[in-house]
């Protein structure tokens, strides 16, 4: 009789460890696939890279890929800039900010950015933060209203980009205008699928997910938002392409006035 119920006894403890194993691995098998959704729609960006889409909005994944995030694009024409801070020593470099994009995106399109102010709590344009970090931004396109920092400019390359030491305003001008072209819905030109191949393998450590679902033009090797435009982004100037591009996207209205409205300082 004792030996019926040690047998007992056994088979419900194996019952029991068995039972266990599999809610285990039942429990591990959700998890894992918990993990890789989360992977597949919220790609982790290298360093120094921002991802591309909204936030709260996944965009389906044959979108990622081309030069312009065609939801990204603003519905107005006149946007607002703010700095986050205005130190009286950083006033030359935001003068110089400004009035480079006057003369490249505001000159070959009815886009007007307007303000240049300090921030305010709610601003439904572009915030920009100086500092020295790798110079971004945290979105692309109307994605950027209002985000704090949602764009970040460096003018010291003390600690990031110290190879712009000797040449801190020529980076500085083709760092903005690169940086307002994302601001305006533009990817980088080099993560196309029509990219050439030597391209692809220059910037191979580069790559991230500012990537675009609209191709305005044929693949632009002089774009400034190529990485593989020689010398680094170009002359800080906009390519033939890139004023067929932001036309494409911001068409002029009839009778339009191509002097910008907030005339360079």
């Amino acid at each position: 009789m004792r030996h019926r119920r040690v047998r007992t006894n056994l088979n419900k403890l194996k019952f029991t460890s068995a039972h266990s194993l599999e809610i285990q691995s039942s429990v591990w098998r959700i998890l894992l696939v918990v993990w890789v959704s989360w992977v597949i729609l919220y790609p982790v960006s290298p360093a120094g890279a921002a991802d591309a889409r909204p936030r709260g909005e996944v965009l389906p994944l044959m979108e990622i890929y081309g030069s312009v995030i065609s939801g990204s694009k603003w519905n107005a024409y006149v946007i607002p800039v703010c700095w986050e801070e205005l130190p009286a020593y950083d006033q030359e470099l935001r003068t110089l900010v400004r009035n480079v994009i006057a003369a490249t995106w505001e000159a070959n399109s009815p886009i007007r950015f307007t303000d240049w102010s300090l921030c305010e709590d709610e601003v439904e344009g572009i915030r920009i933060l100086v500092a020295d970090q790798g110079p971004r931004v945290q979105a692309i396109g109307r994605y950027l209203a209002n985000w704090p920092n949602g764009m970040i400019l460096n003018f010291r390359f003390e600690r990031a980009q110290r190879d712009c030491q000797d040449s801190i305003e020529d980076c500085v001008k083709k760092i903005a205008v690169h940086e307002f072209g994302h601001a305006l819905g533009f990817a980088h030109e080099h993560n196309r699928d029509d990219t050439p191949k030597e391209c692809q393998e220059e910037v191979a450590g580069a790559l991230d997910n500012i990537q675009g679902d609209w191709n305005l033009t044929a693949h632009d090797p002089y774009s400034i938002m190529n990485y593989c435009n020689k010398p680094w982004l170009g002359t800080g100037e906009l390519s033939e392409k890139d004023i067929e591009s932001i036309r494409i996207l911001y068409p002029f209205e009839e009778n339009f006035d191509l002097n910008p409205r907030t005339p360079p300082l």
